[in-house]
């Protein structure tokens, strides 16, 4: 029935049977067809039915590819020269930052970390001074602890939280 707006023109009313009808009918799925049967019946075939911790063929467990050591401990030791060669300069190996002897690998930050990066100077580097100085300064890019007042050691803390939540630990830096 139709019936005619404010402005004069004529729409049409329909019945909430109608509209029913009109909704029910946009929103009913599809019937698969023979061919969507048979994809998700190959997908099916193809899932493995081996517990999860379980791999075919040559992939190795990834847990089997850490480092062991003792809980607590680090199984890599690296020296300020060994860490140098983590600086992102070398697109194949990760970047590693080290705060407080504790050696972070950053690689998934490399727009940061990277050359170019803003905090590309830390790449390689043990940076505890520098970070709780908040400084770029090369001369500030050390371990070097001693003078730092009581609120760059807090600042220090929260950039070592801010690691620790980002970045996995993959080594300890030790002196040579």
């Amino acid at each position: 029935m139709p019936f005619h707006s404010p402005e004069g023109h004529s729409r049409v009313a329909f019945t909430q049977t109608q509209l029913a009808a009109q909704s029910t009918a946009r929103i009913t799925p599809p019937v698969p067809t023979a061919s969507f049967a048979a994809s998700v019946a190959i997908a099916k075939s193809q899932q493995s039915t081996a517990p999860p911790t379980a791999r075919s063929g040559n992939q190795p467990d990834p847990l089997s590819l850490r480092p062991t050591a003792p809980s607590g401990t680090m199984a890599t030791e690296l020296t300020a020269a060994q860490l140098r060669a983590y600086d992102g300069t070398d697109p194949s190996k990760p970047i590693y930052v080290s705060i407080r002897g504790k050696v972070y690998d950053v690689t998934s930050g490399r727009s940061f970390y990277g050359p170019g990066g803003a905090y590309a100077i830390f790449a390689g580097r043990e940076a505890s001074r520098a970070l709780g100085k908040m400084s770029k300064d090369e001369a500030d890019v050390s371990g070097d602890l001693s003078g730092l007042t009581d609120k760059e050691l807090g600042v220090l803390a929260d950039w070592e939280t801010k690691f620790q939540a980002k970045y996995p630990v993959v080594a300890r830096l030790v002196d040579a």
